[in-house]
């Protein structure tokens, strides 16, 4: 099977060095051009190198180009999230489903934007839209439900989907302020220099939207929502809420109907009272199974493409 990959940040080249041979890289589109048909140890050379056009491993190619013209049977696309338009990752899903291929994704915005579209393009053409990697980053959330729960009969589900929140609400809970919380998690590499996307809970929004329509066919929009984040959180308010034997932990909660992102006070005996860190988990509240969890990376290059491969081995069987 080739698989044609639009972006070569950390998921990328984390993807790039755990490939099996089963699954060959037609191409890797980075920002500045494409690798045609890389060889793996000069691919593995060539990451540190920010001019990758201009090496002789690669060639420049535009990436809808790339999508429109090259031999692949999936297109695997590890751009960066548009909540705005979900451009270009759109048009490229779109191109690559009129050529009858495959997509697997780690990007948000077109399945947050338009779901119900995407899916059915992909339905309509024969083909694929697997998009393991977009909730919960190396976390098996819709392999899990698909293949573990289809019996089980999941009715809602409720999980801390951004491990920035998760790693600063922890920091609190040791006595940090907000703004020392958010310090160390820029620091570490968790947050952005510009953290909104996190800290008021927009990433979480994009990850619970896909949540609801893929688990539980909403037909709903990142549009339609507004979350609540934790800029209004003090270590004060968390200070409070430990002495009631409780802790605070941003939850997005979905079901048939309903879809909230937001601060919520849980019991420390709660499943999601001790996912610490930078850690995601969700659990799935079933019909004849009761509750079940499951936890993990929520982010990072080698988690994230760990869950780029399962759809990829899904897709090759």
């Amino acid at each position: 099977m080739k698989a044609l990959v639009l972006g070569f940040g950390h998921v990328g080249k984390a993807l790039a060095g755990i490939l099996p041979d089963a699954i060959e890289a037609a191409a890797i589109c980075t920002r500045n051009g494409a690798v045609l048909n890389p060889v793996l140890d000069e691919l593995l050379a060539e990451t540190d190198n920010r001019h990758l056009s201009h090496s002789r491993a690669f060639a420049a190619m535009d990436p809808l180009d790339a999508v429109q013209n090259l031999e692949y049977d999936v297109l695997v696309d590890l751009t960066p999230t548009n909540f705005s338009d979900a451009q270009p990752s759109t048009t490229y899903w779109r191109t690559a489903f009129e050529r009858k291929k495959h997509v697997v994704t780690a990007n948000k915005g077109p399945l947050a934007l338009h779901y119900g579209d995407v899916t059915s393009a992909a339905e309509e053409n024969g083909v694929r839209l697997l998009f393991e990697a977009t909730v919960a980053g190396g976390t098996p959330v819709f392999s899990f439900a698909r293949h573990c729960l289809k019996g089980a009969e999941i009715v809602s589900a409720e999980g801390i989907l951004n491990g920035t929140t998760n790693y600063m609400l922890t920091q609190m809970e040791s006595g940090k302020t907000y703004a020392e919380a958010l310090l160390e998690a820029q620091q570490k590499g968790y947050a952005e220099s510009d953290p909104a996307n996190d800290v008021q809970g927009f990433d979480a929004l994009g990850k619970a939207v896909i949540l609801a329509n893929a688990l539980f066919n909403q037909d709903t929009r990142y549009a339609d929502h507004m979350p609540q984040g934790i800029t209004e959180i003090t270590v004060e308010d968390i200070s409070a809420a430990s002495k009631r034997g409780e802790c605070f932990k941003l939850i997005a909660t979905v079901d048939e109907s309903t879809l909230s992102v937001k601060p919520q006070q849980i019991p420390k005996t709660h499943a999601l009272a001790n996912i610490g860190d930078a850690w995601n988990a969700l659990t799935f509240y079933t019909r004849h199974a009761d509750a079940v969890t499951v936890k993990g990376r929520g982010a990072g290059g080698l988690p994230t493409a760990s869950s780029v491969l399962n759809d990829l081995w899904e897709l090759h069987g």
